[in-house]
């Protein structure tokens, strides 16, 4: 079981019960590939992050002077992981909460900011079944 409370407190934001649910059972799911050449599976990233790389990379996506140059503001997402290929995904915050469990695509190339999901276990389901792409 993983403390969400310190995510809550370092951010400043009321955290859905499906993300404090999902900590409490496990620290983050990470994602492989085979790779054709040889059929051996390689780590390509945490498609949602442990705790400690949540709050490490929150902090820097907020604090970091060239992302406050290049991109919106990113105080109102809470990223909780990434595609792997510099996309990463989170909860969008308002007034100080996650009110919808809705999940979004942050694109680093474009600053888009995408919906792809209605909840967590969704996410992760359309993830591995490749109906969501970055």
């Amino acid at each position: 079981m993983r403390d969400t409370s310190i995510i809550e407190s370092e951010f400043n934001v009321e955290l859905p019960q499906e993300l404090i649910n999902f900590y409490s059972e496990t620290n983050g799911v990470s994602i492989s590939m085979q790779i054709e050449t040889d059929g051996d599976w390689i780590g390509i990233g945490d498609l949602i992050w442990p705790v400690e790389r949540l709050l490490d990379e929150n902090k820097l996506y907020r604090t970091n002077q060239d992302f406050k140059k290049n991109y919106m503001p990113f105080d109102c997402l809470l990223f909780i992981g990434d595609a792997g290929n510099g996309d990463t995904f989170g909860y969008s915050i308002h007034e100080g909460k996650i009110w919808k469990t809705d999940i979004y695509a942050w694109n680093h190339e474009d600053d888009s900011r995408t919906w792809v999901a209605p909840d967590l276990e969704t996410f992760v389901n359309w993830w591995n079944s490749g109906k969501i792409k970055t």
